[in-house]
Parts: structure tokens; C-alpha cells; sequence
């Protein structure tokens, strides 16, 4: 295999037998051919090695693990990595064909990107994601939740080379989320506007599984907004970033908007509201986190509750003065 390929394609499997033979084969039939396929395989005790080595294609490079873990594997491929680029690809979706080269075509016309993501379609669904686009866009929706979808993301090798960042065992299942965050420090991101990815969702899914401990998942994803908000000059404490946290996840149904969470949450609001300087962020961030709210108070039934509120009048009341509906 040559090793000055334009792009590495990174993808850990355990157990991934189901669905395997669909993901490899979206990558191996692209429309975009220079790139090598970097498959660490963790441990698997299913029949994941038999599938991958029946797979005589040279732009494999399989790496066998004892079984270590997905922040593990996902470090070991970025480290092995020889393309310009790093293409993020999960064993159980499925990529669509001209993948590859509409990110390298976008990135090679962007070079200040240096993370690049792309929507999705859930497969055996309607569902279609709308990520936001611009850096601009990303950077509000931070605040809050992760910007990008995992395996749609291909990353700019030397910005990673010289942050020297990688994934972080510490926030696994956010993992991602965190290094999102720390690469932006150093480069600005993008998300193409179209479905570059047929997604996945199935009981062993690391999104499913995230969900299922939903109190795990916020206290890493608190944490990490922790950091974020500090960044900012936001004076929000750690119990305050996993009640905020729990009501941007639109995955968690019930948050008590009338009750002790929804106090607090007015609290958190007040200080990002007086925190931030006025601008373009502020506004975003502000539209997200009413987006948020409309969807909680429609779900919940709570819409009374928030008309009759004083505060929740108020913060609507910004947005159309500043004009974002």
C-alpha cells in the first residue's frame, strides 16, 4: 500500500458482523479512489476478522487489537494515518459513493476548514439532519450539543499534527464532542449541506447505548460544556452546564420546565444573555436554545406554562427584536 494517499479512512469495528460487509463496501466502491481504508478491528470475537479478510483489496491496512476500547482504536487510526485528510467512518453505515469526493473537493477549496462534517439520513426512516453549516453556526451550536455527525467528519491532518490533540478516553461517547471543541481553537469547521451518510440506529449503536445512561452522559457532556462556556468568560458552574446540557438534548423527552430544573435553567439562560457580547454568537445562541424550548414546550404540553411565564415572554421577545424569525 502506498503511503502519500490523499485521503485515510478510519474505522473501528468490534463485534460489527451485522453490518460490516455494507460499511467496507461503501468505502471501497467511492467515486474517489486515492485513499487507504485503516480498520482497526478491537477485539472482535464475532466473525468480524473472517468478513475483513475475505477483503483482498490493497487499500486496507488492518490493524488487529486486543480489545481496548473505541477512543483507543479511534487514536491508534489517527496515528497510522498517512492522508492529507481523515475520513471518520462507522462499521455499521453506510457512506454514499461520491462521499469522498465531495469533502476532498471541499476541503481542497477551503483550506482555512480544517473539520468538515456532512448530514445524514437515518436508514429505514425519513429522518433527514440538518447540521449547521458555517463555523459561525457551529460555534452557537456548541453551545449545547455536539455541531458535526461522527462518521460523516473528514479532519485536516496538520491541524491535528500540530494541536497535537487527540481523542480523550475521559469523555467517551463524547469523545468526539470534546475534540470538536479543542480543534477549534486552532481551525474553523464547516458542514456540507447534504446527506453524505446513511446512518445506523440499533440497540448496540454508541448513540443508543449513550442514551441508555442518560445520567453518564450528562455528567461527561456537562463537563465538557463546562469548559466550553469557560472559554467564553462564562461564569456557569458544573451542576449548572448538566442541567443545561440535559434540556439541549432534544433526545431526552421530559424536562421539568415549571419545576426546580426550569428555574435553574432561567438562571443558566440570564448568564450566557448577560455573558455574551452582543453580535452574531449571542444571537445564535439564542435562537438555538428557544428552538429547544418551543420543541420542549410543544412535546410537553408546557406552551401555557411558557406564555404565562414572565422570563420565557422576555427571551421570545429578544429574538424578534433582533429580528431572527
Amino acid at each position: 500500500m502506498k503511503h502519500d494517499v490523499k485521503i485515510s479512512v478510519l474505522m473501528p469495528v468490534f463485534n460489527g458482523e451485522k453490518y460490516l460487509a455494507e460499511a467496507v463496501d461503501s468505502i471501497l466502491n467511492q467515486t474517489f479512489t486515492d485513499f487507504e481504508f485503516i480498520i482497526v478491528n478491537d477485539g472482535s470475537t464475532d466473525a468480524t476478522a473472517k468478513i475483513l479478510a475475505g477483503y483482498g483489496d490493497e487499500r486496507i491496512r488492518l490493524v488487529s487489537s486486543e480489545h481496548k476500547g473505541l477512543v483507543y482504536c479511534l487514536n491508534k487510526g489517527l496515528e497510522l494515518s498517512a492522508g492529507k485528510y481523515i475520513a471518520r467512518m462507522d462499521a455499521d453505515d453506510i457512506s454514499i459513493p461520491q462521499r469522498l469526493q465531495i469533502q476532498y473537493d471541499f476541503m481542497e477549496s477551503y483550506p482555512d476548514i480544517g473539520i468538515c462534517g456532512g448530514n445524514y439520513r437515518v436508514l429505514g426512516g425519513k429522518y433527514v439532519s440538518k447540521l449547521p453549516a458555517t463555523d459561525a453556526d457551529i460555534r452557537a451550536t456548541l453551545f449545547g450539543q455536539s455541531a458535526f455527525c461522527h462518521p460523516t467528519v473528514m479532519l485536516r491532518k496538520d491541524v491535528l499534527d500540530k494541536s497535537g490533540l487527540r481523542y480523550d478516553k475521559d469523555f467517551f461517547r463524547a469523545e468526539d464532542y470534546r475534540l470538536w471543541i479543542d480543534l477549534l481553537d486552532y481551525t474553523k469547521g464547516a458542514t456540507i449541506p447534504k446527506v453524505l451518510l446513511h446512518y445506523r440506529l440499533h440497540a448496540t449503536n454508541v448513540s443508543v447505548q449513550a442514551n441508555k445512561d442518560f445520567d453518564s452522559k450528562m455528567h461527561i457532556i456537562g463537563a465538557i460544556q463546562f469548559q466550553y462556556m469557560h472559554k467564553y468568560g462564562l461564569d456557569i458552574a458544573l451542576p449548572e452546564c448538566r442541567t443545561f446540557a440535559h434540556f439541549m438534548d432534544s433526545s431526552a423527552f421530559f424536562f421539568d420546565l415549571s419545576g426546580k430544573d426550569g428555574k435553574r435553567l432561567e438562571q443558566i439562560i440570564t448568564k450566557i444573555l448577560s455573558g455574551l457580547p452582543a453580535g452574531s454568537l449571542k444571537r445564535k445562541v439564542i435562537w438555538n436554545i428557544c428552538k429547544i424550548l418551543i420543541y420542549r414546550a410543544v412535546k410537553q404540553k408546557s406552551i401555557l406554562y411558557c406564555l404565562k411565564s414572565s422570563f420565557y415572554r422576555k427571551l421570545f421577545a429578544s429574538l424578534i427584536k433582533q429580528k431572527l424569525f
